[in-house]
């Protein structure tokens, strides 16, 4: 007989109320995989004891025994009747039987009140530890009952596995009628949860989420909009430091590598590592996450996702702040969560979710679980047990993937341990076109009835075309379209204002004035209220939610506050007054009730913006200390300094000295309205004082406000140029160098022995980069400004010679631009001959060369190792494969920086490659000591043949000093020989990274000045051209080894600098 079969012949002695009760239960037990956790509290043993009769009916011995465990023996201690119940789940676990028969843990009888306290206390301690060895090895589901009311206590006691379980249930007083026949009610349950239920569902997600309201944004008197009409697919990148997020809304800098969410889905479709299935998606407000999800799920529901080259999902989207209270006290797994939100009738009226539904598809993996907003969790303490529980999630579900989208100050007080961070991106020009056309066009054809024809389309593109032209000849606003918020708000209010503001606080304003009041007046609508007088009712509800670290408010507590304000703008009736919020919810969608009687801002930075309008105007003084470090306040604060006297609030911030607080000081110098001058200088000075700080953030905020300073500062050339007078200091590079290194890229100067710069020098200029990391260093400011209309780039010629730096410092000079490539140029012919005197008492080799371009710039090395085949060093050895293989690993180790001092911090590593390094010179020491041995004896007369055998008995101190003494011979040809050898044993000596770095690069140096004096007698052997091109390439080689090399010991200067230029280009 089937289980439906047993299921429907069986008669039922319990209240519908409980029917339903039993069979979620056994569709738990039956669907459960193995473990299986299910709570039952019950206010007396008869109302689970049918429960359990069911049970044991249900699975009989062909399909496995219920396991009842009840310790009703009252005459032994607490403790061993624990004893008693951990024995039993150990044997039981010890079986390996894999079964849906459960086991049944009975605590609700046969013991004393006060026994029963402590068995339970004592017991889930217990096992609270052990949950995991439960979990691995108990393939059976694992029932406890226990009295009503322990559900808080079992909460504390054990927390993980109470975090683990899959179901729990309060019975309640169940009755003893007879039911309604299970034929109809199970067979109507299984059809909808096995075919309309999730059809049911998708449409909901789809009903729910399809308007673009940018969480809630929209004048409703204009058109609702369909979030696919208009919306622009946001580009993502992994966060370069996870630690060091940004917050700025309007200069957030581009990553390298990054693509539409659909490419992180697409890798972690086929792998279910933590690390590609848990993503924290982190912006700056209205930076688009919430729309980003919107949209994903809507994808996912209306079967999408193959567009995107992705398997089918459920989409799971929660809005956190709805669910704080319910995290925070009851922690309740997610399934049991989803149950409970989409079973409420009045919200979903027509959704009524199967009981086990979600727990099904979210224990199958069938879920995309979408959290919304971590950073609207305004209590820190409640930030971070949200964090928790959906660290718990993310274990409970293993099956399953999960984006979760948060402000970066949020994040970081409250970071997942399990997720891959990603940074939403500005928008690029053509993001901004794409929008601003798309968003005309969904306005327009909405306008015309849904009419699309030409006329719709070019009236739509006109007004487009306006805007854009309008923001090409306001660059201060043009820096804005970057965030999606603010370029829809700049949209709005240029089609119903038909003017642009200049700031960020002012277009909040102008914004609010439009949703509040000014599109109405545009189309004859009168208003009872002006938009001024709706500002003076809805700003002390955004300061007192602010204040209450509130998203959400009750209609009674919100109607408490704005009564007054209702009565001082005249509004009198309290008919009206208790219509006022609906009334604005109806004409602007600033305000929205979220659910029945709970009413929040249409957006954070409405709530934040009104807030710190109050304070302005009413000219409150806030107990800055308490807020200066809270980055629930942080926004607040930035919007407020931006419309009063900022001095106040920065110098708290000063006082607090801590990160955070130095951060919105930081905020503050480049957005206040106002601010003293002695305080803004303290700032700076403070900032300038933690360049050399222990602490990296504190370090990388300091090198941040001088990289801002300096790009304020540029001197104009003409309309379209600025050029910086001063030299990129170690700092501010040091900004570049630790975002690319946690890309995978590398570009600090060769002769460094760390990743940073030396202690001390954080406000010197960065000296020793190549050319092409001066190119790279620019390419990433433009990636920081986001926009093509800001380019950076390196000086021509002319720009060094008409502005000349005022950096006081010797021996420094600028990369500069060419027909064909870079040059360096700043150096005084003075500076010029020292640094030559200095070359030549390294080497005579000729250095014309290196004084016009970078030796390292050859990008065909290789080839030119390839062509050394006759010289005279390799016509005394003939393991030709053994030489290009050591000349390329050579060459690689020059080039690949990050693998010369990745080996300087990781010691495995270190020894890794010292180890192979070590072989490999042993290796070619002795095809040399062959080779030499094969040389010509009248050359090598007195070469003492016990050089060989030392090598082969890897006696390399005795083979150093024979090698030492070649090098006293008379004969040229024994010294060079002896020379390379002696630098070889080096290298495979060498007990460091440094060292074995070091013994390389001089052995590579003496090899190519070798080959270089060998080249006298190739031009018998090659043509012209070949010579003089290979000949080149060994010198370059040579010289920059040199020079490098003699930095690395202070006998040199480095003298390659950073300046830079910046163009103004257009929007679009």
């Amino acid at each position: 007989m089937s289980l439906l079969s047993k299921l429907i012949a069986q008669k039922s002695n319990l209240t519908p109320k409980g029917e339903e009760f039993w069979q979620t239960l056994l569709r738990y037990i039956e669907w459960s995989q193995g473990f299986c956790l299910i709570f039952l509290f019950s206010p007396k043993p008869t109302g689970v004891d049918v429960f359990r009769q069911r049970l044991a009916d249900h699975f009989r011995p062909s399909a496995g025994q219920l396991e009842r465990i009840s310790p009703t023996f009252s005459h032994l201690s607490e403790e061993s009747l624990v004893l008693q119940i951990r024995k039993r789940l150990d044997e039981l676990s010890q079986t390996g039987e894999v079964t849906h028969a459960p086991i049944w843990v009975e605590l609700d009888r046969g013991l004393s009140s006060k026994q029963a306290v402590d068995v339970i206390s004592i017991l889930f301690a217990r096992l609270n530890e052990r949950r995991e060895l439960l979990r691995n090895y108990l393939h059976r589901p694992l029932i406890f009952v226990l009295p009503s009311g322990y559900q808080r206590q079992l909460r504390e006691i054990s927390p993980d596995l109470w975090s683990i379980r899959d179901y729990s249930f309060e019975l309640g007083e169940l009755g003893e009628i007879e039911a309604e026949n299970p034929v109809k009610t199970i067979l109507g349950k299984l059809k909808e949860l096995f075919s309309g239920f999730q059809r049911s569902y998708n449409q909901h997600v789809i009903y729910e989420h399809r308007v673009f309201n940018v969480r809630g944004l929209r004048t409703m008197g204009t058109f609702t909009l369909e979030l696919e009409q208009v919306f622009v697919e946001l580009r993502i990148a992994p966060a370069a430091n996870p630690n060091q997020l940004t917050n700025d809304l309007v200069s957030a800098k581009e990553l390298a590598g990054n693509r539409p969410i659909w490419a992180f889905l697409r890798f972690n479709n086929k792998s279910y590592h933590d690390k590609t299935r848990v993503f924290a998606v982190i912006g700056a407000p209205g930076c688009g996450k919430t729309t980003l999800l919107q949209h994903i799920a809507l994808s996912f529901a209306s079967q999408q996702h193959r567009r995107y080259g992705l398997s089918a999902n459920i989409p799971l989207l929660l809005f956190l702040r709805h669910h704080v209270q319910t995290i925070v006290e009851q922690a309740p797994a997610l399934a049991d969560l989803a149950h409970a939100h989409f079973s409420d009738i009045e919200k979903y009226p027509n959704l009524n979710p199967p009981p086990g539904w979600f727990a099904q598809q979210l224990k199958s993996g069938k879920c995309l679980i979408l959290l919304d907003g971590l950073d609207e969790v305004a209590d820190l303490e409640q930030r971070q047990a949200v964090s928790r529980w959906v660290e718990q999630q993310i274990i409970n579900y293993p099956r399953c993937r999960f984006i979760l989208t948060s402000r970066p100050q949020g994040y970081l007080t409250a970071p997942l341990e399990q997720a891959n961070v990603l940074e939403v991106q500005p928008f690029k020009a053509e993001q901004v076109q794409q929008f601003v056309h798309a968003w005309y066009l969904a306005n327009e054809v909405t306008s015309f009835g849904g009419k699309l024809d030409d006329g719709v389309r070019n009236k739509a593109k006109q007004e487009a075309d306006d805007l854009l032209q309008r923001l090409r000849k306001t660059p201060t606003l043009s820096a804005l379209t970057v965030n999606p918020l603010l370029l829809t708000m700049i949209a709005m209010v240029h089609r119903y204002r038909g003017q642009l503001p200049g700031r960020r606080v002012e277009l909040y304003a102008e914004i609010c004035d439009v949703l509040l009041g000014h599109w109405r007046q545009a189309k004859g609508i009168q208003d009872n209220l002006t938009a001024a007088q709706k500002r003076v009712v809805l700003q002390p509800l955004a300061r007192q939610m602010m204040y209450s670290n509130l998203r959400d408010i009750p209609i009674n507590e919100a109607m408490q506050i704005i009564n007054g304000p209702l009565k001082r703008v005249g509004l009198v009736d309290e008919e009206a007054a208790q219509t006022f919020l609906s009334d604005v919810q109806a004409s602007s969608g600033l305000l929205l009730e979220s659910e029945q009687g709970v009413w929040r801002f249409a957006h954070l930075t409405f709530q934040e913006y009104l807030a710190a309008a109050h304070f302005v105007e009413q000219q409150t003084a806030l107990d800055w200390n308490e807020v200066v470090n809270n980055s629930w306040w942080h926004e607040t604060l930035r919007l407020y300094a931006a419309q009063a006297d900022a001095t106040p609030l920065v110098q708290a911030c000063l006082d607090n000295n801590r990160v955070t607080a130095l951060t919105l000081a930081a905020d503050c110098l480049d957005e206040a309205r106002e601010l003293d001058a002695m305080v803004r200088s303290q700032v700076e000075i403070h900032l300038i004082d933690n360049l050399e700080s222990d602490e990296p953030q504190r370090r990388q905020l300091a090198a941040e406000v001088r990289l801002s300073q300096r790009l304020k500062s540029l001197q104009r050339v003409d309309e379209h140029r600025e050029i910086d007078l001063a030299y990129i200091t170690c700092a501010e590079y040091q900004l570049f160098l630790d975002e690319k290194r946690a890309e995978g890229e590398y570009y600090q100067p060769d002769h460094w022995t760390e990743y940073t710069f030396p202690n001390g020098t954080a406000q010197e200029p960065i000296r020793g980069v190549r050319d092409e990391d001066a190119e790279a260093f620019c390419k990433w400011l433009c990636q920081r400004q986001s926009g093509c209309q800001i380019h950076y780039r390196l000086p021509y010629h002319a720009e060094i010679r008409d502005y000349p730096s005022i950096t006081v410092a010797n021996n420094l000079a600028a990369w500069c631009q060419e027909d064909e490539g870079y040059s360096v140029n700043g150096l005084t012919k003075a500076e010029e001959s020292n640094i030559y005197a200095s070359l030549k008492t390294i080497s005579n080799l000729p250095f014309e060369f290196y004084r016009t371009r970078a030796c390292y710039r050859d990008s065909d090395l290789a080839g030119e190792f390839a062509l050394i085949r006759t010289s005279d060093f390799e016509n005394n050895i003939d393991s030709a494969s053994n030489r290009a293989r050591y000349l390329q690993r050579v060459r690689n180790l020059i080039r690949n920086r990050a693998f010369a001092l990745d080996v300087v911090h990781d010691f495995a590593l270190v020894r890794i490659v010292h180890d192979f390094a070590r072989d490999f010179a042993r290796d070619f020491a002795r095809d040399f000591a062959r080779a030499i041995l094969r040389v010509d004896v009248h050359v090598l007369d007195h070469l003492d043949y016990d050089i060989s055998r030392a090598m082969e008995e890897n006696n390399f101190q005795a083979a150093k000093q024979l090698a030492q003494a070649m090098q006293n011979e008379s004969n040229p040809a024994q010294q060079r020989l002896g020379a390379l050898l002696y630098r070889l044993l080096v290298c495979a000596t060498a007990t460091t990274a440094l060292e074995a770095r070091q013994a390389w690069r001089k052995y590579t140096a003496k090899l190519a000045d070798f080959i270089w004096i060998g080249y006298n007698e190739l031009e018998k052997k090659i043509t012209k051209s070949d010579y003089g091109k290979s000949r080149q390439a060994i010198l370059n080689l040579y010289w920059w080894l040199q020079i490098v090399m003699a930095r690395e010991e202070g006998q040199l200067p480095a003298w390659e600098g950073i300046r830079i230029v910046r163009e103004r280009e257009l929007l679009c």
